[in-house]
C-alpha cells in the first residue's frame, strides 16, 4: 500500500477510535488527547531559516536541564525573540539583522524540549506553556531587562505569562498569537475525531495537574491585570492554526494596541515577510506604524472601527 494511503488509513482509524471513546469512555479519550496535546512536534523544514552566525552562543540551566540560545550585540536595549510550539529561536531569524542595524541587541533561545535545548521536566519531546515561561524568565534574568519582546504563536501567550512575574518590556509584538486555549483546543479536539465530552474531561485532567484553570492563560483578561506595554499584533486573516478573530478581540481590550493584518502569509511565512519585519522594527523603534510606508499593505481595511485597530484611548 502506498505510504500516503497508509497514512490516510491510520488517520481515519484514529478518528474512528476517538469517536468511539467520545461516546463510551471520554475519560480514556482525554488521556489520549493529553499525550498528543503536550507532545512537541518537529519543526517543519520550511520554517527553520539559519540565524546569523556572529552571535554569541549561551547556555543556562533551567529545571535541571540545559537551555541553549544565542545573543547578538552588547547594547542594553535588548529585544527577546520568543518562538512558538514545536519551533526554535531560529524561526525568528529574519528579525535579527534589522534589529542589530537599528542599534538593539537581540537574544533568542530554544525552549526546553525544543530546538537545541535539552528535554524539560515533562520529558523528551514533551512540554507546556509554563515550562516555556520559566525558560523565558531565566533568559531575561541572565541577560538583562527587556526593551522589547517579539513573540510568535504560543510564545505570545508565554510572554504575558512572564509579564505577570515581572518581565516588563517597553514594547511587545505578538505575531499570530495564541490568545487562549479553548478557541484553539476545541477545533483540535474535533480534528482528532473527539467531541465535547472528551474536551470536558481533558480540561478537568489538565487543570488538576497544573492547579490552574484554563482561563489563567487567556490573554484578553490579562490586559486588565498587567502593566501593559504598547502592543503590536500582526496576524494573517487566513491563519489555519490560530484565530485572527481572537487577535481582533485582544486588540480591542489591550491599551495602546494596534492590529495589523496580512492575507496569504499564513501562520509561519508571516515571520519572514519583509513588510512585516519592517513594521515590527518601526514599532520597536517607537514609530507610529500607522504612518510607516509598509503599513497600508498590512492594515485592516479602512472603514472598520478604528478604536479596535489604532492605539487605544482606554480600556473597553
Amino acid at each position: 500500500m502506498p505510504q500516503t494511503r497508509m497514512k490516510s488509513l491510520i488517520v481515519r482509524l484514529h478518528k474512528a477510535a476517538m469517536g468511539i471513546l467520545e461516546v463510551a469512555t471520554p475519560r480514556l479519550g482525554a488521556r489520549w488527547v493529553d499525550r498528543i496535546w503536550f507532545s512537541v512536534p518537529p519543526p517543519p523544514r520550511s520554517i527553520t531559516p539559519n540565524a546569523p552566525a556572529a552571535g554569541a552562543p549561551f547556555e543556562l540551566t533551567v529545571s535541571g536541564a540545559t537551555v541553549r540560545g544565542r545573543r547578538w550585540g552588547e547594547d542594553e536595549k535588548i529585544i527577546y525573540l520568543v518562538h512558538g510550539w514545536g519551533s526554535s529561536g531560529a524561526q525568528l531569524s529574519a528579525f535579527v539583522e534589522p534589529l542589530l542595524d537599528a542599534g538593539f541587541s537581540v537574544v533568542a533561545h530554544d525552549a526546553l524540549s525544543h530546538g537545541c535545548s535539552d528535554p524539560g521536566p515533562s520529558g523528551p519531546r514533551r512540554s507546556n506553556a509554563l515550562e516555556h515561561r520559566e525558560v523565558l524568565e531565566a533568559v531575561v534574568a541572565a541577560h538583562g531587562p527587556a526593551h522589547g519582546i517579539v513573540a510568535h504563536s504560543l510564545g505570545s501567550m508565554v510572554a504575558p505569562l512572564a509579564m505577570r512575574d515581572g518581565v516588563l518590556p517597553n514594547r511587545a509584538v505578538y505575531i499570530a498569537p495564541m490568545t487562549d486555549i479553548t478557541s484553539y483546543g476545541e477545533p483540535f479536539i474535533r480534528m482528532l475525531g473527539a467531541g465535547p465530552r472528551t474536551w470536558a474531561e481533558f480540561v478537568k485532567r489538565v487543570e488538576r495537574r497544573f492547579g490552574l484553570t484554563f482561563s489563567y492563560f487567556d490573554l484578553v483578561p490579562m490586559a486588565d491585570e498587567l502593566t501593559t506595554p504598547p502592543l503590536l499584533i500582526i496576524h494573517d486573516r487566513n491563519d489555519q492554526e490560530t484565530s485572527w478573530e481572537t487577535s481582533l478581540t485582544l486588540a480591542s481590550r489591550w491599551p495602546k494596541a494596534r492590529l495589523l493584518s496580512t492575507t496569504g502569509l499564513g501562520h509561519n511565512r508571516i515571520l519572514s515577510d519583509p513588510a512585516v519585519v519592517s513594521a515590527v522594527l518601526a514599532f520597536l523603534c517607537g514609530e507610529d506604524v500607522a504612518n510607516h510606508p509598509d503599513t497600508p499593505r498590512l492594515t485592516i481595511a479602512r472603514g472598520q472601527d478604528p478604536s479596535v485597530h489604532s492605539p487605544a484611548t482606554g480600556r473597553r
